[in-house]
């Protein structure tokens, strides 16, 4: 089977830092959790390790 690709699964997202598109499911590793109104969260899906150490940098230098 080599040369054939795995089907797309998943949802599409779009990382808040680069724009960049991707596929990521429940399983996605990088995931933050961000609050909203007291104790709700949501999930907020970044494309990669760089993406939230950007992230991570930019709210400890506030």
């Amino acid at each position: 089977m080599s040369g054939r690709r795995e089907p797309m699964t998943g949802y599409r997202h779009i990382c808040p830092i680069c724009g960049k598109e991707f596929w990521g499911s429940s399983e996605w590793k990088y995931i933050k959790k961000k609050r909203i109104q007291g104790t709700s969260y949501t999930k907020v899906y970044y494309c990669s390790w760089k993406c939230i150490r950007i992230k991570e940098k930019a709210n400890n230098s506030d």
